[in-house]
């Protein structure tokens, strides 16, 4: 668009000097001539503004489409960490078990005891997938 619009005004300046060639009257060719002066003047700071306003516009296309990618990214990522959280419930199953069983030991209890307290923290911070809901697909 903007050359588009370059264009066009060079092509107004080459008429505007074309003007003085014509046949018209003095006192209309300079009335005219002033006249584009003004539009010309305004024109190029409008076509100046909107080739800036072009490029910011393609930069944030550029920045969406490359957020895009990154959200795609992030919701295989988080797809992926489902899938292993998943596939990891036989082995929170069998230490859950395990510590339970450790538990009921008459010696070592309390080390059993804090070792399943440390799981079980552990385990809730695992099942907690609250920090990711902001990904698409979570």
């Amino acid at each position: 668009m903007a050359n588009d619009d370059k264009t066009l005004l060079s092509n107004l300046r080459k008429e505007r000097d074309q003007l003085a060639k014509s046949k018209l009257p003095n006192d209309q060719k300079g009335k005219v001539q002033r006249a584009l002066d003004l539009v010309i003047g305004d024109a190029q700071t409008l076509v100046t503004m909107r080739g800036a306003l072009s490029k910011d516009m393609d930069e944030h296309q550029a920045k969406i489409k490359a957020i895009a990618t990154s959200m795609k990214a992030l919701s295989t990522s988080l797809k992926a960490l489902h899938t292993k959280y998943s596939a990891t419930a036989d082995h929170r199953s069998q230490a859950a078990v395990a510590l339970a069983e450790a538990r009921k030991a008459k010696e070592g209890a309390d080390a059993a005891a804090r070792a399943t307290k440390a799981y079980n923290d552990l385990s809730m911070s695992l099942l907690d997938f609250s920090p990711y809901q902001t990904v698409d697909g979570s």
